[in-house]
């Protein structure tokens, strides 16, 4: 059996969480990985009302909301990023 990886935190970026969950595996054998987060880890993600948001959801659909969200701020930072490359040249 390989190793368990408990994720203390939700990534900015989703390759970081798949680079997170490959460390389960090592030499063949098969791991496990886990995300535990302080509900205050949910704030940056959900707002200020992320405890209404989580106590609505059942707990199936936390992650793809957390998910959905994460994507969200990436896009809104890329188009800052990206105006302001533009603005530049």
């Amino acid at each position: 059996v390989g190793i368990h990886v408990v994720q203390t935190f939700f990534a900015d970026d989703i390759s970081e969480e798949i680079q997170i969950s490959g460390r389960t595996g090592r030499q063949g054998r098969p791991g496990t990985f886990e995300i535990i987060l302080l509900m205050e880890e949910l704030e940056k993600f959900l707002g200020n009302n992320f405890e209404e948001i989580i106590d609505k959801l059942p707990k199936m659909d936390i992650y793809d909301t957390l998910n959905k969200a994460r994507n969200l701020l990436f896009d809104e930072i890329f188009d800052i990023i990206n105006k302001s490359v533009i603005s530049a040249q």
